[in-house]
């Protein structure tokens, strides 16, 4: 019974109309008077009545630190075998080559012409394979001989022989021009080096991501997206691109170096790189001691305090699929996860109703998206504050997975995965979840329903609650926005007894005590 009339509560709060503030200041410092005594003479002193704040402001004062930050860490050790661009036996045999009166053209799409006055021009197709190159004449018959191309100090040498003659060849023109970079360094390989650079190199790796999510419970059930958490990720594969990701700067400096290309053209060639030094750490690198945490944080940290050391342990109780195959192909599956935290006395945001959401409706995210900006502002201090953006419902869309989606084209960025999308009254009704893969689509984004997360909770037997810090919190809250400081002081240190590190409490006794509380002169 506390918990449902607690909710009605909450809902009050959200929707109470401004012209039911009440005015009363009593308590509040720096008002005259003693606060209590009845002279029998009463004098009229003006009192400002505040305004209540619109319903995104009251929901991120109410729920922001129900909001949290979740991080999945990988963590394990790699050891892999120092490696070498390899040039195909192929590649290097592209190109004109002459000596002793003929003239050999090897062609990039292996056929090839050879002009040998006074026999003739004869035409076919070539490959070369473990030093052994095979002519494959359009008039019939094939030629084999041992091949082998050496760059000496006058340039590249080819020597052909077929056990009873040897030829010899120097290139005079190259297949490739530098226009062709990109499909020369398409056929090299990346493969362990050999002799006295056949080194081994060891690194300990972590790999990180970050969402959103939001408490549910007081005894810390949060929910998430499942790719929040790595449910479909391979944390060997999340730790090799890590490591290719460090190792990618030299191949970066190497190209900025050696290729005179476009910045378009040098972005091809790095991405490229960057895909064969994944596939050669896949195939040629070991990796042991492999570790998965995931924490959450809520709050903020100090500028001497790591925010991953002031998070809680999270573990994983209910993950759905990220991607599903469907009708052929990859869609969009029930991207949700149920971390639990051990602790007690957490605050928790307010449920919705997916069902009544409708084309049209207002709605807003809350959320930590992670938009590469943190280097414009000041670092005293990391605090956590959460950004909300709004837009409305724009479409109900299933997905060809089944899943039901909310389409809206409020925000939703990078980090902001996981985190609640809330109605018009202030309730979470969706889960921001993604956005379309084509870059040219604007301001299209998707959530789900609330409902996908509340059946995957009853599926651990869980119902989302409220409790007493709550109860605490959103009482205060309500007289700190009608100027009551007397009733806020004594809810937020209500507050505080059930968990002394609320991220907020604190900051609306010191306002109150400041004389910055709605109503106070010089607030």
């Amino acid at each position: 019974m506390a918990d449902s009339t607690r909710s009605l509560s909450r809902r009050a709060l959200l929707r109470a109309a401004p012209a039911a503030v009440a005015t009363g200041l009593a308590g509040c410092p720096g008002r005259g008077g003693d606060g209590g005594a009845d002279t029998g003479t009463t004098t009229a002193t003006p009192v400002s009545t505040p305004s209540l704040p619109n319903v995104e402001k009251r929901t991120v004062q109410r729920d922001r630190a129900a909001i949290v930050h979740v991080s999945t860490v990988h963590t394990g050790t790699i050891s892999w075998p120092a490696y070498e661009l390899v040039v195909p036996e192929g590649l290097r045999l592209v190109g004109v080559w002459e000596g002793e009166g003929e003239r050999f053209t090897f062609e990039r799409d292996d056929t090839f012409r050879l002009e040998s006055p006074p026999e003739g021009t004869f035409r076919g197709t070539w490959d070369l394979q473990d030093g052994v190159l095979r002519l494959a004449l359009e008039s019939g018959g094939t030629l084999r001989y041992r091949a082998t191309v050496e760059e000496t100090t006058e340039g590249f040498r080819l020597t052909l022989s077929d056990g009873a003659s040897t030829f010899t060849y120097r290139r005079t023109r190259s297949g490739f021009d530098s226009g062709d970079v990109l499909e020369v360094l398409e056929r090299l390989e990346l493969a362990p080096a050999t002799g006295a650079a056949a080194t081994t190199s060891r690194s300990d790796q972590r790999a990180a991501s970050l969402g959103s999510g939001f408490i549910v419970t007081p005894d810390g059930h949060v929910v998430t997206n499942a790719h929040v958490v790595g449910a479909d990720a391979d944390p060997r594969r999340q730790l090799f691109v890590r490591l290719a990701a460090d190792l990618n700067q030299g191949l970066e400096e190497g190209v900025a170096e050696n290729f005179d290309v476009t910045d378009v053209k040098r972005a091809q060639i790095e991405d490229l790189l960057f895909d064969k030094l994944v596939g050669y750490m896949l195939e040629a690198a070991h990796i042991e001691d492999v570790e998965t945490t995931h924490r959450v944080l809520n709050g903020r940290a100090g500028p001497d305090e790591d925010p991953a050391v002031e998070s809680w342990d999270g573990r994983i109780k209910r993950a759905g699929r990220v991607m599903v195959e469907a009708d052929g192909g990859r869609t969009w599956g029930r991207d949700v996860a149920v971390l639990k935290v051990d602790q007690t006395h957490l605050p928790t945001v307010s449920m919705g109703d997916a069902g009544a959401v409708e084309t049209g409706d207002e709605v807003f995210v809350i959320g930590y998206p992670d938009i590469g900006v943190d280097s414009y502002f000041e670092a005293r201090e990391r605090t956590l504050a959460p950004t909300l953006t709004s837009g409305v419902v724009s479409a109900r869309r299933r997905l060809t997975s089944g899943v039901e989606t909310i389409q809206t084209d409020a925000g939703v960025n990078s980090g902001n995965s996981g985190g609640p999308v809330y109605d018009d009254q202030g309730e979470v009704v969706g889960i921001a979840t993604f956005q379309p893969a084509e870059a040219d689509i604007q301001q299209i984004e998707f959530a789900l329903p609330i409902t996908e997360a509340t059946a995957m909770l009853a599926e651990v037997g869980v119902e989302p609650r409220s409790g007493d810090l709550d109860t605490a919190f959103d009482a205060g809250l309500e007289a700190y926005w009608r100027g009551d400081c007397e009733t806020a002081t004594e809810r937020m240190r209500r507050v505080l007894e059930l968990r002394a590190d609320h991220p907020d409490a604190q900051g609306y006794i010191d306002d109150c005590e400041a004389g910055r509380a709605p109503g106070q002169s010089g607030g």
